[in-house]
């Protein structure tokens, strides 16, 4: 069966041109792991903006019967010198935020089922978690995502040194 497609933008932004329901979200993940003020260590942060491509009818009705259907999201990420905090939003629900150590974390790009502008798999003991987890961080295709993640792959690899 095949994953569910999006069509994502990707836009570099700082941590105060977020969406402000990423914004609260973000700032209360920090708060609630004594991470600091996100606005003052922002390393570079991106927003993607992630919309469902319509599916065919038959697999729509399926789709249907076995849950909700896929709905857009919004996702953004703050990197700082030692952290990656990234949080998602969408109508009608609970934000979500994730937060782990740049030092810690693997990057793999994902196969081919997943589409070719889906973003990268991050892998890390995420924290609040015992245990190590991937997390599928969406990316679009355009220029402004690629530099996010040069300049996060850099982040991570300068982390690893000190």
């Amino acid at each position: 069966m095949k994953i569910q497609q999006y069509d994502r933008t990707t836009r570099l932004c700082r941590m105060g041109e977020l969406d402000p329901r990423l914004q609260a979200a973000l700032s209360t993940f920090s708060d609630l792991h004594l991470l600091g003020d996100l606005t003052a260590s922002s390393r570079i942060s991106c927003e993607t903006h992630s919309v469902p491509v319509p599916v065919s009818s038959r697999r729509r009705s399926f789709l249907r019967r076995s849950g909700k259907d896929a709905a857009a999201t919004t996702s953004g990420v703050v990197v700082t010198d030692r952290l990656i905090i990234i949080g998602t939003v969408w109508d009608g629900s609970q934000p979500v935020c994730l937060g782990g150590k740049l030092a810690d974390l693997a990057i793999q790009k994902p196969s081919q089922l997943y589409g070719s502008e889906a973003g990268v798999f991050i892998h890390t003991r995420w924290l609040g978690s015992s245990e190590a987890s991937s997390y599928l961080l969406p990316l679009g295709s355009e220029p402004a995502a690629n530099a996010f993640l040069g300049q996060f792959m850099k982040l991570v690899e300068e982390s690893r040194q000190h």
